[in-house]
């Protein structure tokens, strides 16, 4: 499946890329349905370290083939019993749900996301048997082993198609020498009982020729509609990798990048010579948000405030939800004072635009943190930093900006 197969097989290795492209896609569905299974087990009553053991395992994961065994032993795991205790409340149930079907759907798999669907048409607020749900995250993981191997099938196919178009070359390069040898034979003026033998022999391996280029001709066409499946194919594979690797690198919340695509866009960044602001962003008196209006006005909140983000950063600026109301913005080829503008200017707007709760309109403010990473230096102490300054911002009255020295 995953495995680089080797030179003494005749198939092509695959490309570092493309291996990394596939990892990326399994370990992302099987952290999802991980987390489905331990919120499963828990909501039941069900003992949660073998979940806990595969999570772990899964993130120390670096190998395909240990992605390889994971993959197998989740969808080996036993779904916890629904009579052990109420099962999973509807808003846990719904969550999940939405995680899965929105990755079926960024892999292609619309008969899956089908399913995911089908199963989530439960009445709000019953308790809700989590088995059809972690049924079909099962065999969404399987999806991804068979959709890997159907690739491989399709590329042996394809050589088999043309070893056999190379066989029957060779093998009408066989009869024309014996139709060579025949013609000579005829100008030699044998007798002519042996002429007719020869008549008969040559209209056999003309027949037998023709049969060849047609079996031949067939198999070009074959090999030319294969090489167009297969291509169409790729074009799907590598738009739903692109699809999944986006997915995987983003808060499902906010749409905003996680902790992983601030990771990634580090690494990326490390090797830029430019300077990059680096602002540590947390709203005010989140916890009384939603304490007041509840998760799902707390959510409100930060789902407005990744749009104003949005709306006031560059282009080749980034902005990452790495905790609850805890964000990191990267200001790309920044100093001192354009850093503290754009903080500033991002604290105004939040204080000028109440966020609509239901029927109330919410104020909120931000406090703002903000520190210069420069090249060949850590980002961590980067970080460190403009977490220090964001918490004296808080010690100052909260709405306010600070940029470390």
């Amino acid at each position: 499946m995953l495995h680089r197969p080797s030179s003494a097989s005749g198939r092509h290795p695959r490309s570092e890329h493309e291996e990394r492209q596939a990892v990326a896609r399994l370990a992302f569905a099987l952290g999802h349905v991980l987390r489905l299974y331990r919120v499963a087990a828990v909501a039941c009553g069900q003992p949660v370290e073998a979940i806990t053991k595969l999570e772990d395992d899964l993130g120390r994961a670096r190998l395909p083939d240990e992605y390889i065994d994971l993959a197998r032993a989740v969808t080996a795991l036993e779904s916890p019993p629904l009579g052990v205790a109420s099962g999973l409340s509807a808003p846990v149930y719904g969550r999940f749900a939405l995680l899965l079907r929105d990755m079926a759907r960024a892999l292609a798999m619309e008969r899956i996301e089908s399913e995911i669907v089908a199963v989530t048409r439960v009445a709000i607020g019953e308790s809700i048997d989590p088995e059809p749900l972690l049924a079909v995250a099962r065999r969404l993981v399987q999806s991804l082993l068979v959709q890997q191997s159907t690739t491989e099938m399709l590329e042996d196919c394809l050589q088999n198609v043309d070893g056999g178009i190379q066989r029957m070359a060779l093998d009408e390069a066989g009869l024309g020498t014996r139709l060579s040898t025949m013609r000579e034979r005829l100008l030699a003026r044998p007798p002519d009982q042996e002429i007719e033998t020869m008549r008969r022999m040559l209209v056999d391996e003309t027949r037998a020729l023709e049969d060849l280029v047609a079996d031949r001709r067939r198999a070009l066409e074959d090999l030319q509609r294969q090489s167009r499946m297969a291509q169409r194919r790729a074009e799907r594979l590598l738009a739903a990798l692109a699809d999944a690797t986006s997915a995987a690198c983003t808060d499902p919340l906010t749409s905003l990048g996680n902790r992983r695509g601030l990771s990634e866009t580090v690494a990326r960044l490390a090797s830029s010579a430019t300077q990059t602001g680096v602002l540590a962003l947390d709203v005010d008196h989140f916890k009384v948000v939603n304490d007041t209006y509840g998760h799902g006005g707390g959510d409100r909140v930060l789902i407005q405030l990744a749009e104003m983000l949005r709306a006031e950063l560059r282009g080749d600026d980034y902005a990452f939800r790495v905790g609850g109301e805890e964000i990191v913005v990267l200001l790309a080829r920044c100093d001192a004072t354009g850093a503290l503008a754009t903080a500033e200017r991002i604290r105004e707007r939040v204080a000028m635009t109440p966020t609509q709760v239901g029927n109330r309109r919410v104020a909120i403010t931000v406090s703002i943190g903000g520190a210069l990473w420069k090249a060949g230096t850590s980002f961590e102490a980067t970080h460190d930093a403009a977490d220090e300054a964001l918490y004296q911002a808080k010690r100052a009255g909260r709405n306010c900006c600070l940029l470390a020295s």
